[in-house]
């Protein structure tokens, strides 16, 4: 089963077994014309840094947009992991979370994590804090994001720029909204102009509550993709196709 196979056939469990519905995080939400200064004042953060942010993220999303171009073929240990994750129900990011521990010995989660390992950019994503069941959710939330693109004939946004001036930074991370992405490609660019006539100082909880926002953390000195917020958004879109 070639890669790209696999990856249409678990969105489309994603979105029948555990409720997901078709979500873009493209330029819909409100565009923030009033970014406070105190987002931008940092304890840790310095502006060296604030500026790979940028490219990080431009990286992240290209990773993103190579994917389907692997022809990495699941062996059959993987290939079992994978039907027993097909097998597994849930709502909740704790309910799959748990599925997932109740249908999988810890053979096929490593089995499932060497595939994952082999066709997604989890170099990219800081999962240090998660147990295997949750890094499986993780990675399967990436394989379902590009999985409903290609479902849909869709190519993955690429990132032209990062408005830092819309990036909440934290002492370590930094909250991303879809709103602060220049999206190269055309359907975004009139949304996102409509969408700045509508701002608002909560438009980055906005995105928060509709999961269109990203979440990138320092790691030894390197931005990654947040993993546990990473789940978290996971569970905005489960809760939001049921």
């Amino acid at each position: 089963m070639k890669t790209r196979k696999s990856m249409a056939t678990l969105a489309i469990l994603l979105s029948a077994g555990f409720g997901v519905s078709a979500c873009s995080s493209g330029g819909d939400s409100a565009n923030s014309g009033d970014s406070s200064s105190s987002q931008q004042e940092q304890q840790g953060i310095t502006d060296e840094q604030k500026q790979q942010l940028e490219p990080a993220v431009q990286d992240y999303y290209k990773a993103l947009g190579e994917i389907s171009t692997n022809d990495a073929e699941p062996n059959q240990e993987q290939q079992d992991a994978l039907d027993a994750l097909q097998n597994s129900e849930g709502g909740t990011i704790d309910e799959i979370v748990s599925s997932i521990d109740e249908s999988m010995n810890d053979q096929q989660k490593s089995d499932l994590l060497d595939f994952y390992n082999q066709v997604l950019p989890l170099d990219k994503v800081d999962t240090s804090d998660l147990s295997d069941s949750e890094k499986i959710v993780a990675g399967t939330f990436m394989v379902y994001t590009v999985g409903m693109l290609e479902m849909t004939e869709q190519d993955m946004p690429e990132v032209s720029s990062v408005d830092l001036d819309k990036v909440e930074f934290g002492e370590d991370d930094a909250t991303i909204p879809a709103y602060a992405l220049d999206i190269s490609n055309g359907a975004s660019a009139s949304a996102s102009e409509s969408a700045s006539a509508s701002a608002s100082s909560e438009s980055i909880d906005e995105a928060k509550k509709n999961g269109q926002y990203d979440v990138f953390k320092l790691v030894d000195g390197q931005w990654k993709v947040d993993g546990r917020t990473m789940l978290d958004k996971f569970d905005v879109l489960v809760n939001q196709g049921q």
